[in-house]
């Protein structure tokens, strides 16, 4: 899993595949991580 950048908007999804996090800097441009968890659903 890819380090997250200091300053950076996170935000968390959770569905029956697993948990994902979304992050970008400036909000125009989204990397995902993830799923976390796979296999378990996720909820929030």
């Amino acid at each position: 899993m890819a380090r997250i950048k200091k300053g950076s908007v996170v935000v968390a999804v959770g569905t029956k595949k697993g948990g994902f996090l979304f992050h970008s800097l400036d909000r125009r441009k989204w990397s995902v991580e993830g799923p976390v968890m796979t296999g378990m659903t996720v909820y929030h």
